[in-house]
């Protein structure tokens, strides 16, 4: 972010100089210009993609406070800070950058999955936030197969075992080549001691991923 401030320190007079030169733009207008930039929320929003494009997370979420800044309701750029700080490891405050974009926007999918994912990482104990956080996507947005994956782990998480399994089934009936979701399914098969279900999942996973398939089989026949 630094190297970027100071490259614009430098190229912004002389660009000023030369606009200045038309004549048919005065420097009042380059002037009126440079500052409308600085207040242009939709700037702001972009340069937080670009950067977040080319990994450099810390510039992508002060961009994104910055696009706060100028349009404090703005739920996309509250979800993209949320995935930053995520991607940056501060996941407090990705959750909390998560609950302002549902708060601005109750129906947004994609911040209430991020959010199912945040409680989910936390392991067992937040297992029901997760799934009530799933849930809320479903209802929002029924062919979410991701959101269906996760319901199936924090279930997994519980022993719920069959929900479990009916949560991969519909991710897999969505999404028939998830092939993380077939191979959940299979784990879930082996913890109900239903061998023979498991293997079809391996048969299923040998053409979709061998290393999960592989990894699955270790289970079947440890």
């Amino acid at each position: 972010m630094i190297a970027y401030q100071l490259k614009e320190k430098s190229v912004l007079p002389v660009l000023f100089f030369l606009i200045c030169s038309i004549p048919s733009f005065s420097c009042a207008e380059a002037d009126k210009t440079s500052r409308k930039e600085i207040n242009d929320v939709d700037y702001y929003y972009n340069l937080g993609v670009d950067y977040g494009k080319s990994g450099k997370y810390q510039e992508a979420a002060d961009a994104f406070k910055q696009a706060i800044r100028i349009k404090p309701d703005y739920a996309e750029a509250h979800y993209n800070l949320g995935v930053y700080y995520e991607k940056s490891g501060k996941r407090q405050l990705s959750a909390d950058a998560f609950k302002q974009a549902i708060r601005i926007k109750p129906d947004y999918a994609d911040a209430h999955y991020s959010l199912g994912v945040y409680f989910g990482e936390l392991g067992r104990g937040q297992a029901q936030s997760a799934i009530d956080a799933f849930e809320q996507v479903i209802r929002i947005k029924p062919d979410y197969a991701e959101a269906y994956y996760g319901l199936g782990f924090a279930y997994g998480q519980l022993r719920r075992n069959q929900e479990a399994a009916d949560a991969f089934r519909q991710a897999i009936r969505i999404k028939p080549d998830y092939a993380d979701a077939h191979y959940s399914l299979g784990v879930t098969f082996i913890n109900i001691k239903d061998k023979g279900s498991a293997l079809n999942e391996y048969k299923i996973l040998k053409a979709l991923d061998k290393e999960l398939a592989d990894n699955l089989f270790d289970l079947i026949y440890p």
